[in-house]
Formats: structure tokens, sequence, C-alpha cells
């Protein structure tokens, strides 16, 4: 859920029972990222590898989607090795977690029920 504070302007999103602000440049920080990974209450959407191998491509998704700690260990490497990663809210509502190695993760929350 994306809303304006009208006091501030200040964009806030809440996102797996995390709510953080939207920096100006409309990413989430870090520490709320890697919170929102080991909530327990995301589930891995997408993940997309671009190489020039396509092989390769297809494998880490593959094992990725099969993998249920997918997330936690994604919290756990960009913890060790923050850069290059970055956060944002999609329109439709979904994290999306990129390295600038052209690794991306489409991440969903999970409803109860």
């Amino acid at each position: 859920m994306l809303f304006v504070r009208p006091s501030t302007m200040a964009q806030q999103i809440t996102f797996a029972g995390v709510t953080t602000k939207i920096t100006s440049r409309g990413l989430i920080r870090r520490p709320a990222y890697l919170k929102m990974l080991r909530s327990g209450r995301v589930r891995l959407s997408r993940t997309n590898l671009t190489t020039d191998c396509d092989q390769t491509d297809a494998a880490h998704k593959r094992d990725a989607m099969a993998d249920p700690d997918v997330l936690v260990r994604l919290a756990d490497d960009i913890e060790q090795h923050p850069d290059g990663w970055w956060a944002d809210i999609e329109p439709d509502g979904k994290l999306r977690v990129c390295c600038h190695t052209f690794l991306s993760y489409r991440i969903e929350e999970v409803t109860a029920g």
C-alpha cells in the first residue's frame, strides 16, 4: 500500500508488515527491504538473471523458484555484500530487488487465508 502523508508529503509504504519512507529517488532503504525479505510474509514471484547464456539464466530461475529459503539467503547475501543492490515498489505493488549484475527478484506479499 502506497500513501502520501499530507503534513510532510513524504511517501511511505507498508509491505510485509514493514512501514518505511520512500527516498526522493523512489527507492526503499536497505534496512527496510532486508526486514521485508526476512519477514516470512513474502514469496518469490519471479527472478531474472540476464546474461548471454540462456541455459545459465534458466538454471538460476529454476533453482531460485524451487528454494523455500531463497529470500532469507538473499537478505544475508545483500547484508554481507551490499554494493550495487537497490529496491523499489512496482506499480502493481510488488517489491523489486535488483543488482547491478543484471540480477533481479520480484517479491509479493503472502496474504493469510
